[in-house]
């Protein structure tokens, strides 16, 4: 199983999102989960938040802008759940940490 992965992407908008802390074997990330332009995604790791823009930057270099309330749709759960099974992460292995950026 494979997840499409947009590459030529340097700032996009997400709404309805969350974030996830995940703890690996080798340390803990947190992932952007959400929708851009109505399809799921789940963001490569974050390294920093500027809360005053409302921007997240990730490991890939990508700036992700959230806007609106934090939710959930369907498809960003659909993608999350599919994310989870390719990295072979388990319920207990991570937490929602939203609040932190509902700010």
């Amino acid at each position: 199983m494979s997840l499409y992965r947009p590459t030529d992407e340097t700032h996009v908008t997400m709404t309805s999102w969350g974030v996830h802390e995940v703890n690996f074997s080798d340390g803990t990330t947190r992932h952007l989960v959400g929708s851009v332009s109505g399809e799921g995604r789940v963001s490569s790791a974050i390294q920093s938040y500027d809360p005053q823009e409302k921007q997240l930057i990730t490991k890939s270099g990508k700036v992700y802008a959230i806007q609106g309330k934090p939710g959930t749709t369907a498809n960003a759960v659909y993608v999350w759940q599919s994310w989870c099974k390719i990295n072979k992460i388990k319920p207990e292995d991570f937490v929602d940490v939203t609040a932190e950026y509902n700010i």
